[in-house]
């Protein structure tokens, strides 16, 4: 039998940067007669306390009322969306540290050997098959926008990426309502071999065709995740972004209920986790209120099953890591 780390693996680097605003998580579920993987990624944005907040927030918020949600995938999926960007909002508007935090959120749930996404902002989603490379979710920052001006002889790819409004986000979970949303109406059959990726943009640092070819060369998830990684700190970047990589590997029907297994067989062997990472202490002194709101909520709640977190400020895979890494 094959191993989780040769189905699923996921972690994360700062960059050139001595703080960590990305946030995942990943989760078994069952409901009823399924079974599943609910994976989801948060990049955080308003400074180095705000935006580790509200990525941390938004990943446990979601993963919690995805756990208690009823109906379709998507309709979980969607209002756990909603409920990650409402807990922003309050967190934001009871505290004037955070009046500026939101981040971006990208949320698949694999079951029955179909994908399901929801997401906000750019953090990208592949799927590696038989076809190459193909991006999954679109990108709800300004690139789009200006890479049409392009097309029209408008603006020149130099003038492109030199251009300060490429990163500028067009929609993101900042506690009002949602410009955009991407979700599939179908969800996506997955065939033997995919890949599935999710990232934060600081692995866009890497092109797509380097992406593929890394993932593509490494059979085990662990492995991929290590290389690239590995190639983001080559680089050497002086200002380059937190980068956080999840991939799932769809070997054959019935994958998905062995990794649901395998971390039921794990999460038996230790002692009980938290279901979410929390966000990193804002500063000495009083303990604060939104703090331990924010800790519990996700804890208090019923679970279907124990989750995998990671929040670090260093690489932490998956294989190697239950509950969160510091």
């Amino acid at each position: 039998m094959q191993g989780l780390s040769e189905l699923l693996a996921g972690g994360q680097i700062p960059g050139g940067r001595d703080y960590q605003e990305d946030a995942f998580q990943i989760t078994r579920f069952r409901q009823a007669d399924s079974e599943g993987l609910l994976l989801v990624l948060a990049d955080g944005m308003g400074g180095h306390i705000g935006g580790a907040r509200a990525s941390e927030l938004a990943v446990a918020t979601f993963v919690a009322r995805f756990e208690r949600a009823d109906g379709e995938p998507g309709e979980r999926l969607r209002e756990s969306l909603e409920a990650a960007n409402a807990a922003i909002g309050e967190d934001a508007a009871s505290d004037p540290r955070y009046a500026e935090m939101g981040c971006t959120l990208l949320a698949c749930l694999v079951s029955d050997d179909r994908l399901h996404w929801v997401s906000v902002g750019d953090s990208p989603l592949w799927r590696l098959g038989a076809d190459g490379m193909t991006r999954l979710n679109a990108d709800h920052s300004m690139r789009p926008v200006l890479e049409d001006l392009v097309e029209l002889g408008r603006m020149t790819p130099e003038e492109l990426e030199a251009d300060p409004r490429v990163n500028q986000l067009r929609s993101a979970l900042i506690g009002e309502d949602l410009p955009m949303v991407d979700q599939n109406e179908q969800p996506l059959a997955l065939a033997a071999d995919d890949r599935i990726i999710l990232a934060s943009d600081g692995l866009e640092s890497l092109s797509v065709q380097e992406i593929g070819e890394l993932v593509q060369g490494h059979a085990a998830p662990a492995d991929a995740v290590a290389a690239l990684l590995d190639a983001i700190e080559a680089l050497g970047r002086p200002g380059q972004d937190n980068t956080t990589v999840v991939v799932y590997r769809h070997t054959e029907s019935g994958s998905v209920g062995r990794c649901v297994e395998q971390m039921e067989a794990t999460t038996e062997k230790r002692s009980p986790a938290t279901t979410a990472s929390q966000a990193p202490a804002v500063d000495a002194g009083e303990p604060d209120k939104h703090e331990e709101q924010e800790s519990a909520a996700p804890q208090d709640q019923p679970v279907e099953g124990e989750s995998v977190s990671a929040a670090a400020h260093k690489k932490g895979l998956f294989s190697r890591l239950f509950g969160r890494k510091s």
